[in-house]
């Protein structure tokens, strides 16, 4: 009778170290921050940014949106030259000035194929910086508007979060 007791208590020792082993809240995915600059009729592209946090090493692959905000999505990272005739094909060139550079430096933006995003580590799309680019916009994107966006990552596959229009 003794050993048919101890069974069920071996059981629930057993499932609560299981369950420690499970991990806990702060090794989530954790996306932030995201928000996209209002546009202006002409403009042609626009880009999301934001904040992610992954709790094991992993890659941003891809981003998507909807066809009624945008044609095609790109991640993309703006890169200093020191002259206009620097960078690859396909980079699109933003005037002296732009950010914080000065002198004969040119930002410019070129795709890339993914954004590494260690363990454990804040990693910020923003402006300068890595962002999704939303080519081809299907309007203008107004304050306060909301959107989603797909995320592709290669652990953790697909996320879907709401970018939130700013004035930027």
């Amino acid at each position: 009778m003794k050993k048919l007791m101890l069974i069920p208590i071996a059981l629930i020792v057993v499932a609560g170290t299981l369950a420690a082993c499970g991990g806990s809240d702060d090794e989530k995915l954790e996306i932030s921050d995201v928000w996209s600059r209002t546009s202006a009729v002409s403009q042609e592209n626009g880009a999301v940014y934001m904040t992610i946090k992954s709790p094991v090493d992993d890659r941003l692959v891809k981003a998507s949106v909807s066809t009624s905000i945008g044609a095609k999505t790109e991640i993309h990272e703006t890169v200093t030259s020191g002259s206009e005739t620097e960078g690859g094909e396909g980079q699109e060139a933003m005037k002296p000035g732009d950010g914080e550079m000065g002198g004969d430096a040119m930002m410019s933006m070129r795709p890339v194929s993914a954004v590494d995003l260690p363990a454990g580590q804040d990693v910020v799309l923003a402006p300068g910086g890595y962002h999704i680019m939303i080519l081809e916009l299907a309007k203008p994107l107004q304050i306060g508007e909301t959107f989603p966006v797909t995320l592709t990552l290669e652990t953790a596959g697909e996320v879907q979060v709401d970018a939130t229009v700013k004035e930027g």
